[in-house]
């Protein structure tokens, strides 16, 4: 069991984040697939300068291979949650929502990255 950490920020100039996870995997956007395991925990966390307010919610989304046991719980800067015990089967892929607060923006904002399991 892993505790993997994917951490979020803004990308300047622009109301969408983008990702970079504790395996190193950074695309400078949000296109990120952390690769994780049975019981790994994964948190999400404002990145350093991340130019966001705070997250908001991490949320499954309705069609899901079910990778995670629940809906992550949390508040501002720092959001857990669970990989099964089980796996649904090798490279199966959990879609998911972040949402964020951006500075000055009373609007709340939402994106969709991925988890997929390796075993």
């Amino acid at each position: 069991m892993e505790t993997k950490t994917i951490y979020v920020s803004r990308i300047p100039g622009t109301k969408k984040i983008k990702l970079r996870d504790s395996d190193g995997n950074d695309p400078g956007n949000d296109d990120l697939t952390t690769l994780v395991s049975t019981g790994d925990i994964v948190e999400w966390k404002l990145d350093t300068n991340s130019g966001l307010d705070e997250i908001i919610g991490i949320k499954k989304k309705l069609i899901t291979n079910k990778l995670l046991k629940s809906n992550p719980t949390g508040s501002g800067g720092v959001w857990t949650g669970t990989v099964v015990d089980v796996s649904p089967g090798k490279d199966k892929k959990e879609k998911y929502k972040i949402g964020y607060k951006i500075p000055d923006d009373k609007k709340d904002h939402w994106d969709d990255p991925k988890l997929q399991i390796i075993n």
